[in-house]
């Protein structure tokens, strides 16, 4: 704050102060000005008062945006917009993925998100606090949809966990695996021969037919 200053320069000639707000929140200047009669050494001055408010408020109602306002000088630089949130975003407050829903920028210009679902127990909302990231993972996962496991993580079968990979030492499964896999071929083929009207029996009559 000033108080009691005659001339104050923040650049508008030449724009060389510049006024930022938090992305996702649109700058707003406030002028007020008025005029004060006072005595100044017994003889009557008049005073010009100027009150400027450089004000930042998020997007209003279900919107959101990935710039953030501005000025220079005592202007605003154009090109803030709100925009409609998008389906599978929580916009209260500025946007956030929902639930099992991945965020992702489909326009540059103004930036625009789009968001698609993940896999059931992939993605999560992040921390209010990390914004502007939009996306988050649970558990151990990371990468684009949480496709991965984080470093020194490893993948657990038929389960969306990452497990420690200094805990994967079930090397007792890929044998069995295998041998149960051999054992369920035999008994296909041998469910394939013996079932009465296969194609395969059927083959073997008109062998001993002819």
């Amino acid at each position: 704050m000033v108080t009691n200053g005659r001339l104050i320069d923040v650049g508008q000639s030449n724009n060389s102060t510049r006024f930022n707000c938090p992305v996702g929140s649109q700058m707003e200047i406030i002028n007020f000005a008025n005029e004060n009669m006072t005595l100044v050494n017994s003889k009557p001055c008049k005073l010009k008062v100027a009150t400027l408010e450089f004000r930042c408020s998020a997007c209003a109602g279900n919107s959101y945006s990935l710039r953030r306002g501005r000025a220079h000088g005592f202007h605003l630089v154009p090109g803030f917009q709100c925009l409609p949130c998008p389906f599978g975003a929580n916009c209260s407050r500025n946007i956030l993925a929902k639930p099992n829903f991945w965020g992702f920028k489909e326009k540059v210009s103004p930036p625009t998100l789009k968001f698609t679902m993940c896999p059931l127990g992939y993605c999560s909302p992040p921390n209010i606090a990390k914004f502007p990231e939009y996306n988050d993972c649970q558990g151990n996962r990371t990468g684009k949809m949480c496709g991965e496991c984080k470093l020194s993580y490893t993948e657990t079968l038929y389960s969306e966990n990452c497990r420690p990979s200094t805990k994967c030492k079930d090397y007792w499964f890929w044998p069995v695996s295998f041998v149960m896999s051999r054992s369920w071929r035999c008994t296909s083929l041998s469910s394939l021969l013996l079932c009465p009207g296969s194609s395969v029996k059927s083959f073997g009559l008109k062998e001993a037919n002819r």
